[in-house]
């Protein structure tokens, strides 16, 4: 199981509900917050599931887009808030292949 109650997120974008991440959404966190397009990332609920590959699936939200966030044994949800969801996708999908 990859949920990491050590990693938490700080940055100015990220809302204060809650901070805890998974170890492969705390990766895309921190490439969120160097986009300059992305204007606030609201953490939502982590999902235990068993094993599968990391990936990442992004759906359309109200001045957005969610990203599902898939690691070793945990899919965590992202609402990502930004004027260019497409542009922000994209460079998440290009970040995340390497």
């Amino acid at each position: 199981m990859e949920v990491s109650m050590s990693a938490t997120a700080t940055g100015k974008k990220v809302t204060t509900a809650h901070r805890t991440l998974t170890d492969t959404s705390a990766e895309i966190v921190e490439m969120l917050e160097r986009n300059p397009d992305v204007t606030k990332i609201a953490l939502g609920t982590i999902s235990h599931t068993r094993g599968g590959r990391r990936d990442l699936k992004f759906h359309p939200i109200t001045g957005g887009t969610k990203v599902a966030v898939r690691g070793d044994g945990a899919v965590h949800d992202l609402y990502v808030y930004t004027h260019n969801p497409q542009g922000v996708e994209q460079a998440l999908r290009e970040s995340f292949e390497k």
